[in-house]
């Protein structure tokens, strides 16, 4: 698929936070099932592991070269890849006291893989 999504039940498939505040999953009731979104709702994280995705990222990358661009800024690289298991995140103990703060959490699956 071209965005991490999760079938299944009416629940998120872990506990990951997104990066500012709250759940990274969202329901679409469009497609059946939870995507993921580390930002923003309205910013579904690509599946870079589907090699369609990658293809057509390299289309985009080709299509500006072509128009003579000087150069890409990339952004948010540490969130491209996350556990393809979905496991929850361990707690990091640094905000015992609310879970959808991004900092509640170690984020050994979302980022840096």
């Amino acid at each position: 698929d071209g965005i991490v999504g999760s079938d299944g039940q009416r629940s998120p498939p872990n506990n990951w936070n997104e990066a500012f505040r709250g759940s990274a999953w969202q329901w679409s009731a469009t497609r059946q099932q939870f995507y993921l979104h580390q930002f923003h709702r309205k910013q579904p994280d690509l599946n870079y592991r589907n090699p369609a995705v990658v293809e057509a990222m390299k289309n985009v990358l080709r299509f500006w070269l072509g128009k003579g661009v000087d150069g890409f800024r990339v952004d948010a690289v540490p969130w491209m890849f996350e556990d393809e298991q979905l496991r929850d995140e361990p707690p990091s103990g640094l905000s015992p006291d609310n879970p959808l703060r991004p900092e509640y959490l170690n984020r050994i699956y979302t980022r840096d893989l």
